[in-house]
């Protein structure tokens, strides 16, 4: 079995990637950290990562479009999606 997976994230929110990247470097996981598809693209990271972890709602390119580029050349690249959204009751959903 594999070991020492390498897990990429893409999403606009520092704090949201530095935490992630935290928690999964703590677990074991090589993580490497994008501000944005485009980024993503351009390292063409998709090479070199075993899971992407993807925020839905990019500047840009939003998450879905880059996971529907990746479809072609990269089929069974797991993605989890990921997403923050602001409530009308005024809390995080």
């Amino acid at each position: 079995m594999k070991r020492n997976y390498s897990i990429s994230i893409v999403d606009d929110d520092e704090s949201m990637r530095e935490s992630l990247e935290s928690l999964l470097k703590s677990m074991g996981f090589r993580v490497s950290l994008f501000s944005g598809a485009e980024e993503f693209l351009d390292a063409r990271a998709a090479d070199r990562t075993d899971c992407l972890i993807l925020d839905v709602r990019l500047g840009g390119m939003s998450g879905p479009e880059l996971q529907r580029e990746l479809s072609t050349d990269h089929p069974s690249l797991p993605v989890i999606f990921i997403t923050i959204r602001w409530s009308r009751w005024g809390s995080w959903l």
